[in-house]
Order: structure tokens, then C-alpha cells, then sequence
């Protein structure tokens, strides 16, 4: 799925941030420029007003609002107006996930670098030591959180909330220490798809702890070096949006 300049009704911007098939079956896409609504039925784009901004991150919550991450603050679609309302405070926001106790929480970029939605609407800052920017989120079997950063991954108890930076490398040494991680994805049980802003994916096998760059090639079909976001449907097919080459799908 890529823009095409001549028609209207594709892909509104080919720099792809975020991808969601919400409860509803509706396809939002977020891109450089917006946000977008893809049509099954007619095969074509529909263009989201009052979002000129990137929207870099998007997020069903449990009550079924969609929330939208944008450098103007978080935000929530209105399918009715077709728009995004902000009226949830000035941050620079990346990605939203929740946690086992249903509680929303956002990356962010800022010194500040992650924060939770309080019961009473407002959000409360939470320092991580050694981290200014969370793009991506991985709760791992034991509870921890693996946070994508523009320098590598970071492990955050949200018990403690400590953190330490998490060092890996492969057999030729190269390794994720420095790089901006886009998206962590479990694509099979304890395998998880890494990708990162310049240097294409990696995949890494929890029981072994191997790390290989670029395979299996499947995941990068479109030879993308820049990948942005990584999503699952409901069929477990994936769904991957690059910086310059749209989106793609691969097959389960």
C-alpha cells in the first residue's frame, strides 16, 4: 500500500507511524501527514481532518477509545467528525499501552520519558533513569517492560520502577546499544521482531538468546531499512509500516 499522486483515494503519505484495525473492524493508519481510514469495501483511503501532524502511535484502550499519539499531545479519534480531540495536556507522545491493572500509559519524548493516565483525567509523570524518549513498549512473561528508546532498549520494573539499559549483540557484534527502536513485536511464542529506525530488524530468540539481523527475510519484504511500526490483527498476520515504502503485509 503506497501514495499514488494520482489518485485521491490511496494511501495519504507513504511515511507510515502507526497501524490498528480497532473492535470495530475499522483500519486507521497514521502517518507523516495524518491520519487515515481505510475503506474494505471500496479499496480506498479516507482522509481524517484537523490531523496534520504525524500521528506516531495508535491505541484501543479497554474502554474502546482510540487513542492517537501526536507530537501536539495525546489524542482521541472521533469517528463522528472524523478528527482527533485534544484535550489531554502538552506532551510529545509516541506509543500508549495499558497495564495489568487497566491503567493507560504513554512514551513520550521529554526528560520525563513515560507517564499514566490518573483517575481523575490527568497524567502523571514518571521518570526513567538514563531515558528521555520511549517510542515502543514489550511486556515480557516476567512483568518487565522493555522500552525502545532512541538508544537501544531499556528494562523498566513498573513495580520499582527501576530501570537498566539491556545490552545485545550478535555473533558479529553488531549490536542494538545506540540505535532507535521502533517497535518490539512478539511474532511467535519468545521471539521477538525488533525494529529500528535506520538499520532495518532484528529478530531475537528469548531461549537463546541469538540475534540475527535481517532474518527471516519475510519480515522486510520491501527491503526497508527505515521501519516504523509492526502490528497483529486478529489472524495473526502482520502488518508492517516503513518510513518511504508504505506498509505491507505479511502473511501468518
Amino acid at each position: 500500500f503506497m501514495n499514488d499522486a494520482d489518485n485521491p483515494h490511496s494511501l495519504m503519505n507513504n511515511f507510515i507511524f502507526s497501524l490498528l484495525i480497532d473492535s470495530s473492524g475499522d483500519f486507521f493508519v497514521g502517518t507523516a501527514r495524518g491520519l487515515c481510514r481505510f475503506d474494505f469495501a471500496k479499496d480506498s483511503f479516507e482522509s481524517y481532518s484537523s490531523t496534520a501532524s504525524p500521528v506516531y502511535g495508535l491505541y484501543e484502550d479497554r474502554r474502546s477509545r482510540i487513542w492517537a499519539a501526536t507530537p501536539f499531545g495525546p489524542g482521541v479519534v472521533n469517528k463522528e467528525t472524523r478528527s482527533i480531540d485534544f484535550d489531554y495536556g502538552h506532551y510529545n507522545v509516541n506509543v500508549f499501552w495499558e497495564d495489568d491493572r487497566g491503567r493507560l500509559w504513554m512514551g513520550v519524548s521529554g526528560p520525563e520519558a513515560i507517564a499514566v493516565l490518573r483517575g481523575d483525567g490527568e497524567w502523571e509523570s514518571v521518570e526513567v533513569p538514563g531515558v528521555d524518549c520511549v517510542n515502543c513498549v514489550y511486556s515480557d512473561p516476567h512483568g518487565e517492560w522493555w522500552l525502545g528508546t532512541g538508544e537501544g532498549i531499556y528494562i523498566f520494573d513498573p513495580a520499582t520502577r527501576s530501570s537498566e539499559a539491556l545490552s545485545l549483540r550478535n555473533s558479529r557484534a553488531r549490536v542494538l546499544d545506540k540505535l532507535k527502536i521502533s517497535f518490539i513485536k512478539e511474532v511467535e511464542p519468545y521471539e521477538l521482531l525488533i525494529g529500528t529506525a535506520t538499520d532495518g530488524f532484528w529478530h531475537l530468540d528469548l531461549r537463546t538468546g541469538r540475534l540475527s539481523h535481517n532474518e527471516p527475510l519475510k519480515y522486510n519484504p520491501v527491503n526497508s531499512s527505515q521501519l516504523h511500526t509492526c502490528y497483529t490483527d486478529r489472524q495473526g498476520n502482520l502488518w508492517i509500516g516503513t518510513y518511504e515504502k508504505g506498509f505491507v503485509l505479511v502473511g501468518k
